[in-house]
């Protein structure tokens, strides 16, 4: 064993183990494969030994102790199993029991339970493990069993409290709390939201927050932490409580957001029934935000998701096969004129969408008329935040960071992974500055707090640049802060920036990001771009964004408008003559619609991703596609071969990964010397190599995790 720490060794029921020093005798006695049963004790948090279920006995010590909270000590002697101790846990377990609805963990029907109990087990208040959500993953459950007692000799004392169900997301029953407080560390130590503490005192005590306010009102962001944590059924997810235990785990990235989070994925007969984060994600470290953690089993598993291809008359949905809706499609793309069509791609799309979708508009039309929603919500600001992707940063760097400037970021319900690093960093000693308008969640922890008025961000920032010029505002006291925020700039040796989308909603946002990006430039400052979308990255890697579709959208009218995972508003006056819509719902307003194919969410399918974090990240297919929907790539395929254009024999995801690898120059390595008009060109000829039909190789290394700046180096070129 070679840790780099001093080796200790003990003995654990007469065995030898060596373990490194500031071990607890828990852990240690865990990696010998010797099982201590514990449930107020959780790996990511810090010890409590609150619900003594641990205890051991070390020879010479005259009392037992705690085996998570006592560490290991040369030549320690440990018991973890003699007839005293077991007593001594059956004992303590009574006591906790005593207080938790426990018939069921006693009965000695439990086997056949099931079978005739099914018909209550949504009753509104729980009373057995029979009718509770965490039935068959309660650690209680386990722990009972493994300590191994029979009926207790405590009356039970049921708390009567009633089920808390006033805040989204979360049911709390703390009738079935036992008090071990793993989620007040988790939301304290984790999350460093310091929502949850310990309420009253002795027999009264409980977990909730100060002042008996909401969670809402507290500041909760709802991340589902406290949940992941809860051994039993106290705090349960309400959209998927009911849908039983999962019997698959897979890893995927986060289509919500550019952050790029990886998820467990939970699924029960391919039915997505839960989700949970990774900890071993450098990322989030297992932290989701309220989307990721609790959004994806109602997307998926909505039951308004149309699954069928299907057309609309005034207004009115008429199903339709695949076949028939090819063959209208065909029909109206086929007299549709090059300046009359316009396609827009969502930037939620996989970079293998994007790829056959540009592919498929320039082998239709021989020109790029399609372009990335996401131009639509950066408006004016769209070359400007383009650029950022240009600047090599890793979000690994901000807990590294002495000095943290975030502009326009509340990180609250999105990008939640974002602001625990940022208070972790905090933690270490950074400091933060935060930019924004309103009160928002990071300042309330902030160092320094900077409300610019509206209008005024840019001259702001161009100001802490250079400081030669008179301030931009005439309060005093503003003034202070300013003068102060740049010191500690001139101060920082790190220096980490951060933009939030919400100063797309300011005035003139591209004159902000240049100022930002200025005072980056300044004081020599990594700079990341938080994207609300999943793949705004890919989407200039694939070379969408030369045509401006916001400009055409709201000056021509077009014959054929087709949209990917996306609809724009149209005027009445500009709308098209016949709209193709590629999704997972249909639009509010049915009239906006004449054709609808059913895509695949990014649960269904197989694909990669480039965050915002500058890395190419798989997406794993998890379920089956609902219904008759396909993914976005292999629609646009089938519909181009019944069009029969060549080219778009993909039999699988990986051919088209394959054909995407053909372009890249040297082991798969897609590096940029020139302008964003240069990168896409690196893509142009796979056209001519297919319809050539000379054969592609998928390099091996292509899709692994790389810095951004290696092949989109040469965008500032372009603005």
């Amino acid at each position: 064993m070679s840790t780099g720490k001093a080796i200790t060794q003990l003995t654990i029921n007469g065995q030898n183990i060596s373990v490194p020093a500031g071990t607890s005798i828990l852990d240690a006695a865990r990696q010998a494969g010797i099982e201590i049963p514990t449930l107020c004790h959780h790996p990511s948090i810090s010890t409590f030994g609150g619900c003594r279920l641990c205890i051991v006995d070390v020879r010479g010590k005259n009392r037992y102790v705690t085996a998570c909270n006592t560490m290991v000590e040369p030549g320690m002697d440990v018991l973890t199993h003699s007839p005293d101790l077991i007593a001594a846990r059956q004992e303590v377990l009574r006591l906790i029991l005593s207080e938790h609805p426990s018939g069921c963990l006693l009965c000695g029907e439990q086997a056949t339970c099931a079978d005739s109990m099914v018909t209550i087990r949504k009753v509104g208040v729980t009373t057995g493990c029979s009718n509770c959500p965490k039935n068959g993953r309660c650690e209680l459950q386990r722990v009972t069993q493994q300590v191994g007692i029979g009926a207790g000799n405590y009356p039970i004392l049921y708390r009567g409290l009633a089920v808390e169900k006033q805040d989204p997301f979360i049911d709390r029953d703390y009738n079935l709390c036992i008090l071990c407080g793993r989620c007040v560390r988790a939301c304290q130590e984790l999350r460093l939201a310091n929502v949850l503490t310990f309420k009253m005192r002795g027999p009264h005590t409980l977990i909730g927050t100060t002042f008996e306010e909401s969670f809402l009102k507290a500041g909760c962001e709802f991340c589902g932490t406290c949940v992941d944590v809860c051994p039993t059924g106290a705090l349960s997810e309400r959209a998927t409580k009911w849908l039983g235990c999962p019997d698959q785990t897979m890893q995927t990235t986060c289509g919500l957001c550019g952050v790029g989070c990886q998820l467990n994925v939970l699924t029960r007969s391919s039915q997505v029934v839960g989700v949970q984060g990774v900890v071993e994600d450098p990322i989030s470290r297992g932290l989701l935000c309220v989307k990721g953690r609790f959004a994806l089993p109602e997307l998926v598993n909505n039951p308004a998701r149309l699954i069928r291809p299907a057309r609309f008359v005034r207004g009115q949905q008429l199903p339709t096969s695949w076949e028939g809706a090819f063959e209208i499609a065909a029909e109206r793309l086929r007299s549709c004129s090059p300046e009359k069509f316009g396609m827009l791609i969502s930037a939620d799309c996989a970079n293998e969408d994007m790829f056959v979708a540009k592919k498929f508009v320039h082998a239709l039309f021989g020109v790029d008329r399609l372009d990335v929603d996401a131009r639509i919500f950066y408006r004016g600001a769209f070359a400007s935040y383009a650029r950022l992707f240009a600047r090599p940063s890793s979000h690994e760097n901000l807990e590294k960071a002495d000095l943290i400037v975030a502009i326009g970021l509340d990180t609250r319900f999105g990008r939640s992974p974002i602001g625990a690093a940022i208070y972790r960093a905090q933690q270490h000693g950074s400091k933060l500055i935060t930019i924004h308008p309103r009160a928002h969640n990071l300042s309330r922890t902030a160092d320094m707090w900077i409300k610019p008025a509206g209008g005024e961000e840019a001259a702001l920032l161009n100001w802490m640049a250079d400081a030669s010029s008179k301030p931009p505002v005439d309060d005093s006291k503003n003034i202070k802060a300013l003068q102060r925020a740049v010191q500690w700039l001139e101060r920082s040796v790190r220096p980490f920036f951060l933009v939030g989308g919400e100063i797309f909603n300011a005035e003139a946002p591209e004159d902000i990001l240049s100022a930002f990006e200025h005072l980056a430039d300044r004081f020599h400052a990594e700079i990341a771009p938080l994207p609300a979308r999943a793949n705004f990255g890919g989407a200039l890697w694939v070379g969408l964004g030369q045509w401006d579709s916001s400009a055409v959208l709201q000056r021509e009218h077009l014959d054929v408008f087709y949209g990917v995972g996306t609809l724009p508003h149209f005027s009445a006056d500009l709308h098209p003559g016949f709209t193709i819509l590629q999704d997972l719902f249909a639009p509010a307003d049915l009239e906006n619609v004449d054709l609808f194919l059913p895509a695949a969410a990014f649960t269904e399918v197989s694909g990669t991703f480039l965050s915002g974090n500058g890395r190419l990240q798989r997406l794993h297919r998890v379920t089956s596609p609902m219904g008759e929907s396909m993914a976005d790539w292999e629609i646009l395929a089938r519909l181009a071969r019944f069009m029969k254009l060549p080219g778009f024999e993909y039999p699988d995801v990986e051919s088209v990964q394959a054909e995407m690898a053909s372009c890249l120059p040297e082991e798969g390595q897609f590096v940029a010397t020139g302008s964003l008009t240069e990168i896409i060109a690196h893509f142009e000829p796979v056209c001519d190599l297919v319809y050539s039909h000379q054969p592609v190789t998928m390099h091996e290394d292509t899709y692994r995790a790389f810095p951004l700046e290696r092949f989109v180096s040469g965008m500032k070129a372009l603005f």
